[in-house]
This record gives structure tokens, sequence and C-alpha cells, in this order.
């Protein structure tokens, strides 16, 4: 199963990677110590939609630092020339 489809299946729905655990042979308490462990880990490690706004505020203040450089390295060489 590729990782597209096991995001849509699984990541939203532990109850579902309970189930499967089961299935393929972990004992109730071996299966719900493994979700306890993925969820803990997606909570912690995944980005929120205010980080994801955080790093588009950076690239943009940077981005236009960078362009408004340029522009003024230009508009001094001009000057000498």
């Amino acid at each position: 199963m590729n990782a597209t489809v096991m995001e849509k299946v699984y990541l939203n729905n532990p109850i579902k990677i309970l189930h499967r655990l089961k299935e393929a042979g972990f004992t109730q308490k071996q299966a719900e110590a493994q979700v306890e462990i993925f969820t803990d880990y997606l909570e912690h490690n995944l980005a929120t939609k205010k980080d994801l706004e955080i790093l588009e505020a950076k690239i943009t203040i940077k981005t236009a630092a960078i362009v408004g450089s340029i522009v003024g390295f230009f508009y001094l060489l001009e000057k000498f020339f």
C-alpha cells in the first residue's frame, strides 16, 4: 500500500490502526501501545496550519529583503555609471 493511500485510510482514524494491528496478530495491549506511540509522534511532529502561516510570513519577508537588496544594488550601480 503506498503512503498516500495509507495516510487517507489510517492517519485520521486510530481505531482503524488498532483493528489492523490486531488483525496482524498484535495483542490488544500491544496494538494499543503502538497506536499511542504513533498518535503521540504525529501530534508532536506534524506542522500545524499556524506553523505554515509563520513559515510563509518568514519566507515572504526574506524574499522582500532579497529583492529590495537587488533593486538597491542596481540603483546604486546605475548612479556610478
